[in-house]
């Protein structure tokens, strides 16, 4: 700091450290001839042998021999650009990499490693090396870019809210069914109007907002199934709960004759009878009945009936 003769506020500690600034303010050095590329910066910072800061508010670390800088601790920057040559970083990214030899790596790990992650954040990316593709957490689980999960869903897999009884064929979506025993018993609801119902994989969840529309004024005189399922407000984290169709309630059947340890809990023993979002005609609805064989179509029931009967709550994915 030899040649400084109006500026201020100025430290430098080392040989020649900050000898070329003169007017400028606020600057730091550190190292043998740390300094300034001007005499006249300001709030500028060179750190170690030979740094130069060459802007003001800019700091430098080292000198072009420095080719690695080690810390155990974090780094936090409002952002951060990485670049070999002066040109300032885009504002509207919060990091960037300029480069036309070298690419983007991110962490490399096999499946094991990557479900051993503890509580992944929203957007969290990994390569996975098992499958040699990129993937990301999306708060649920670990999906490809593709939309497909990395772990392959399982009939009896707890999932979303529930478990999971059935799978498309694009192993994405399904059905799930709220994973304990409702120990209710309602009708299906009065028999003085058609609610043009369907039997229909894919109908359950359109089956009961129609009823549940249609019976908001028969309350509490039939509290209804169907209304009973769009009542539950949150169940496992999940609202969107409905009364299956016929076809639906059937595949539940199935899964639960193929794996019947998983799906045992959430049967009601003393009722064989289901009831479903479908209706026969305008007096009659179908139950189904998941005891003893599955039947090809369900059972006929009385919509009204004073008894009731059990029922399933279940969500699509």
């Amino acid at each position: 700091m030899i040649n400084n003769s109006i500026g201020s506020n100025n430290t430098a500690v080392g040989n020649n450290a900050l000898s070329n600034n003169i007017s400028g303010s606020n600057n730091t050095a550190l190292g043998n001839l740390a300094n300034t590329s001007l005499d006249n910066l300001s709030n500028a910072t060179a750190i170690g042998q030979g740094a130069i800061a060459n802007a003001s508010n800019k700091m430098v670390l080292g000198n072009t021999a420095v080719t690695l800088v080690q810390t155990s601790g974090t780094l936090q920057s409002k952002g951060l650009y990485i670049t070999a040559d002066a040109t300032a970083k885009n504002a509207s990214a919060a990091l960037e990499v300029k480069s036309t030899t070298q690419g983007l790596l991110p962490p490399r790990m096999d499946t094991a490693q990557l479900f051993s992650i503890a509580t992944p954040a929203n957007g969290l990316t990994v390569y996975c090396t098992t499958y040699k593709k990129p993937v990301y957490w999306d708060g649920v689980d670990w999906y490809f870019y593709d939309g497909s999960r990395v772990k392959p869903l399982v009939l009896g897999e707890y999932y979303m809210g529930g478990l999971v009884y059935y799978i498309d064929g694009t192993g994405r979506h399904g059905l799930i069914v709220i994973s304990y025993p409702l120990y209710v018993y309602r009708s299906w609801g009065p028999d003085n109007r058609l609610m043009n119902t369907s039997t229909l994989l894919g109908s359950g969840e359109g089956n009961t907002n129609r009823i549940a529309f249609n019976h908001r004024y028969d309350l509490p005189a039939y509290p209804s199934a169907a209304s009973y399922c769009d009542s539950l407000v949150t169940v496992d984290g999940y609202s969107d709960w409905y009364l299956p169709s016929l076809y639906e309630t059937k595949l539940l059947a199935i899964a639960k004759r193929s794996t019947a340890l998983t799906f045992n809990q959430i049967f009601d023993v003393f009722n064989g009878l289901y009831l479903t979002s479908s209706e026969y005609d305008i007096s009659n609805a179908y139950a189904y009945s998941v005891v003893s064989q599955y039947p090809e179509m369900g059972t006929i029931v009385t919509k009204t009936s004073a008894f009731g009967y059990s029922f399933f709550a279940i969500r699509k994915f």
